[in-house]
């Protein structure tokens, strides 16, 4: 049998144990290449049914075969995934709306603030407080008028 590769990750297998002489189910956490945790040398991590996890030399001196169907522990826990990964794109996408509807906010701010600085500098216009053209002779876009200090904001 061949080793495990990392496609096999997450799938389901029984591992046999000699001193136990029994066989253990679980599925594959992960691989590691040179794996040394003092006790057992091997390079795939598998986790037991039981709740035990070890390193183990699977396909050298470990025996092991793959379990083929899907018991009812497998699809809770695979459907726990799927609805955590559920839950962080549901999250995700309120994000998204909050600083969506923040941005919306802001532009409020912004058009209304352009507004009181358009009325404000239409009102000092009018009562002549207008400050001279600038250097260049701009006028205001806002109001077609010459650049005074309320102006420069909307401009």
């Amino acid at each position: 049998m061949r080793p495990p590769e990392k496609a096999d990750i997450g799938r389901l297998l029984c591992v046999y144990w000699p001193e136990e002489k029994q066989w253990f189910t679980g599925y594959l956490k992960a691989i590691q290449q040179g794996h040394d945790d003092g006790k057992d040398v091997g390079d795939y991590y598998v986790v037991y049914d039981d709740g035990e996890e070890h390193w183990e030399p699977l396909g050298t001196r470990t025996q092991y075969k793959w379990v083929k169907k899907y018991r009812k522990k497998d699809l809770l826990r695979q459907h726990a995934q799927q609805a955590e990964e559920a839950r962080a794109a549901k999250e995700k996408a309120v994000e998204a709306e909050r600083k969506a509807l923040e941005a919306e906010r802001m532009a409020k701010k912004i058009e209304e603030a352009g507004r009181v600085a358009k009325s404000q500098a239409k009102a000092e216009y009018e009562r002549g407080e207008e400050n001279k053209m600038d250097e260049v002779g701009n006028l205001c876009i806002a109001c077609a008028q010459p650049v005074h200090s309320l102006c420069i904001a909307h401009a």
